[in-house]
C-alpha cells in the first residue's frame, strides 16, 4: 500500500476531526510544552460526533458517551476528558476552513491529520500565556523556513 493509500484509508475511517492546537501536534513542528493536551477541532455535524464519540469510548470513565451535538450550539470547546477537548472553532477557525491546511503525520506506525504551522500560527492568536510561547516558535519556524528559500 503507497502512502497515498494509506492517506485514502486514514480518511474514510476516522471522524472528521484533527489534532489542530495541541501540544502533542506542536511538537511535531519541534517545540516541546510541559503539558500534553489534545485539542481536537472537529466538523460537528450529528454523524461526526457520534463517530467520534465511538471513537473517544476509550477514555477514561466513558466521558465520551455525554458528548452531545447540542453542546456545540452553547460552547466552542468541551472537555471529554482530563486533557482532552472537542473544538467547534479555534480562534474562529471551523474545521472547514481548517481542513485545507492541515498535513499528515505519521507517528509509531500511526498516521493522523495536524495543523500546518501557517494554521498553528492562526489557531494561537489568543491572550493566553503558553500560546505566546507557541507564537514566538512558530514565527522563528518560519522565518526559517522562508530563509531556506
Amino acid at each position: 500500500m503507497d502512502a497515498s493509500d494509506d492517506h485514502e484509508e486514514l480518511e474514510s475511517r476516522c471522524p472528521r476531526g484533527k489534532a489542530s492546537r495541541c501540544s502533542a501536534a506542536i511538537l511535531q513542528h519541534g517545540f516541546a510544552r510541559a503539558n500534553m493536551d489534545i485539542d481536537l477541532l472537529i466538523d460537528t455535524s450529528p454523524e461526526n460526533v457520534e463517530k467520534i464519540k465511538v471513537t473517544m469510548m476509550y477514555l477514561p470513565d466513558g466521558a465520551a458517551r455525554e458528548v452531545r451535538v447540542e453542546d456545540f450550539d452553547d460552547c466552542n470547546v468541551v472537555r471529554v476528558a482530563d486533557g482532552v477537548s472537542l473544538m467547534k472553532q479555534a480562534c474562529g477557525i471551523d474545521y472547514e476552513e481548517a481542513f485545507p491546511k492541515t498535513m499528515i503525520k505519521e507517528t509509531m506506525g500511526v498516521l493522523f491529520r495536524m495543523a500546518t504551522l501557517e494554521l498553528f500560527w492562526k489557531m494561537r492568536q489568543t491572550v493566553r500565556a503558553k500560546d505566546e510561547a507557541d507564537r514566538i516558535f512558530i514565527q522563528n519556524k518560519l522565518a526559517e523556513r522562508e530563509g531556506e528559500d
